[in-house]
């Protein structure tokens, strides 16, 4: 199951918020481009993934709609104890 992880410096500094997703058995997909995505890049990225962490960018109604995520989508800064909970 793959979660894609839009905002370009998640992880970067403080490592267990991936490390508890792939513990979990999720393939966690980083935003490749280390920056704010436009829509369609959104779209792409996020094709085929269970659920999206997402910092700025648009989510709207296409993108969740497209996505068709079966966890939640946070668009907030996520602490190790309140991903334990989504997950």
């Amino acid at each position: 199951m793959k979660i894609f992880i839009s905002t370009s410096t998640f992880g970067e500094y403080i490592t267990t918020p991936l490390r508890m997703l792939e513990e979990k058995g999720f393939k966690v997909e980083l935003n490749p481009y280390r920056r704010k995505l436009v829509h369609e890049e959104v779209v792409e990225l996020a094709r085929d993934a269970v659920g999206i962490i997402a910092g700025t960018e648009t989510l709207d109604a296409a993108v969740l709609e497209f996505g068709g995520f079966k966890y939640p989508t946070s668009k907030q800064k996520i602490k190790g104890e309140n991903l334990a909970r989504l997950i």
